[in-house]
């Protein structure tokens, strides 16, 4: 789990003055970060989407988590019916869906309860962030609805990957 992703929460924990608990794959999975939420009685959790799925699943409802007010999700897409069965079982609780890259960090987040029930978004852009759709081939600025590929920039985004010969080879051979 020990990524930017990570140590930006557990940072922020730090400078917000808040009680962080880390719980590491190793030391419990999903089931581990689920009891500690409950034993610690978080308000907030940052977690990846197996986690939100397996609250959806196998989560105690709502009494096992009484303090729970806000779940972060991040690192990978969330699937409509892992939001929409969260969303069922705990109607009080923001999900709150991101955006972002371990290498670039966060581009967008979900503000509010309002927000944090569109399941297919992850809000708005964040302050200092710019995007773009374009096209792939020409490189020219898509409209609405058109499909093309995402272009972020940001003073936390890196400028370009250099794809030399060893990552070409990596990326043919994986």
């Amino acid at each position: 789990m020990f990524n930017s992703y990570g140590f930006n929460m557990l940072l922020r924990g730090v400078f917000m003055a808040e009680t962080t608990v880390m719980v590491t794959a190793p030391r419990g999975g999903v089931a581990g970060v689920l009891a500690a939420a409950a034993r610690c009685r978080a308000t907030q959790m940052f977690v990846a989407p197996p986690v939100v799925v397996a609250i959806a699943r196998d989560g105690a409802g709502p009494e096992g988590f009484p303090d729970l007010v806000r779940i972060h999700c991040g690192g990978a897409p969330l699937s409509t019916a892992a939001a929409l069965a969260f969303h069922e079982m705990f109607p009080d609780i923001e999900l709150s869906l991101a955006l972002g890259s371990t290498k670039g960090g966060v581009i967008s987040k979900m503000i509010g309860h309002e927000e944090c029930r569109h399941v297919k978004s992850t809000g708005r852009l964040c302050s200092g962030v710019e995007a773009k759709v374009v096209d792939i081939v020409t490189g020219e600025l898509l409209s609405i609805n058109e499909e093309g590929e995402l272009r972020i920039r940001s003073p936390s985004v890196m400028l370009g990957a250099l794809l030399t010969s060893a990552v070409h080879m990596y990326l043919s051979v994986n």
